[in-house]
């Protein structure tokens, strides 16, 4: 059913309502083994570090599947669920047509960087030091401290990056990494990613958990947009210069991905967001499926359980649940309107996390599972 609706589609976004729903991984996993094998979609971009998903491909033959997993993704995603994906992408690293894992985010993440494809130690451990460091600011709200420290923070950033790019260390690159020849490129990326969270995202982050604690969300809104940004110029440089031959399968919260998130009514996040970015020539050569919850369970991003919210009559859930199958899907983008869908041409209730309600503009901007 998938293949007339995809055949010219160069990026598939994989969306979910909330990140911890046991049966998304599931879906999304079969659905990505079905991408790769039947469709020729050879690139898998995680809403997750560019340069962990990016170091964690280069050691998908060698390491097992479960480690992988969390050296490359964001931790609300490790969960059983997923593993069969993890087993995949190290069954396909050995054959001629690899699935080959990435990522478009710029946050740091565990593991950080330390810096083991620097030939220089000594300046692989003033990396390490300097993640760490960064990480802490970002996480506090002390402003003063974290610019007192910046632009030697950034110094370090500019180091690495000069190091990486030196003849010695691309040839140590080549002997330690030798059937990964983009590694470079990517770590190249992602270093310059740090320089510019180093002198803007940092500021912005320290700030909106200061003023998020006296009521205010203005810079909180800031530093999101600033995210969705950095991610979606981190995908289509990674579309444009690392992979520009491939099709891409995008993994990310239906937040992230929806093309069109500003005209989303009673959002907590009143900005524009990955999706929206998009070119309209990428638009137009993109799809999108929005996973949707409507019974259950769902975890949030600190692992703690909620129920999710009985689907409301006339609700994107509480259409499609009305099929009673464990799974059902519909295209919304090629439908003309006619008898019994003008629900599809109408603002509609959803879920976000399983709990938050809010009105799509009309129905017709997402793909419902």
């Amino acid at each position: 059913m998938l293949k007339p609706l995809l055949y010219d589609k160069r990026i598939v976004f994989l969306g979910e309502s909330s990140h911890g729903v046991a049966e998304f991984n599931l879906a999304k996993t079969r659905l990505i083994q079905f991408l790769h094998q039947e469709m020729g979609y050879n690139i898998l971009a995680f809403e997750s570090g560019l340069s962990n998903t990016s170091l964690a491909n280069t050691m998908v033959k060698q390491q097992l599947p479960e480690q992988t997993m969390k050296n490359s993704i964001f931790g609300v995603w490790w969960s059983k669920e997923i593993m069969p994906l993890f087993d995949y992408l190290k069954t396909s690293a050995q054959t001629e047509r690899p699935l080959i894992l990435t990522g478009f985010d710029m946050q740091l993440q565990f593991p950080l960087l330390d810096g083991n494809w620097l030939k220089d130690k000594e300046l692989a451990k003033r990396l390490a030091q300097t993640e760490q460091k960064m990480s802490n600011f970002s996480a506090g709200t002390d402003l003063k401290a974290y610019r007192a420290e910046k632009n030697e923070i950034i110094k370090v950033y500019k180091d690495v990056l000069q190091s990486l790019k030196s003849k010695s260390n691309q040839a140590y690159l080549q002997i330690e990494y030798p059937d990964q020849p983009k590694l470079s490129m990517l770590l190249e990326r992602s270093l310059s990613d740090r320089i510019r969270v180093a002198r803007e995202y940092v500021d912005l982050s320290i700030r909106a958990t200061a003023e998020m604690n006296e009521g205010k969300y203005e810079s909180f809104f800031d530093s999101m947009e600033w995210r969705d940004q950095a991610m979606h110029d981190n995908l289509m440089w990674l579309a444009t210069e690392v992979y520009p031959n491939e099709k891409f399968i995008v993994w990310g919260h239906n937040d992230h991905i929806r093309k069109a998130h500003s005209e989303v009514m009673g959002s907590p996040y009143p900005i524009t967001m990955m999706g929206e970015k998009l070119s309209e020539e990428m638009k137009k050569s993109s799809y999108v499926l929005g996973l949707y919850a409507s019974s259950g369970q769902t975890a949030d991003n600190s692992g703690g359980l909620h129920a999710v919210e009985p689907a409301k009559p006339g609700s994107i859930e509480g259409i499609m649940s009305a099929t009673n199958t464990p799974y059902s899907f519909l295209d919304l983008r090629y439908q003309n309107r006619e008898t019994g869908n003008s629900w599809m041409f109408e603002p509609r209730f959803a879920y976000s996390w399983g709990m938050i309600l809010r009105v799509l503009s009309h129905a017709i901007s997402m793909t419902a599972f």
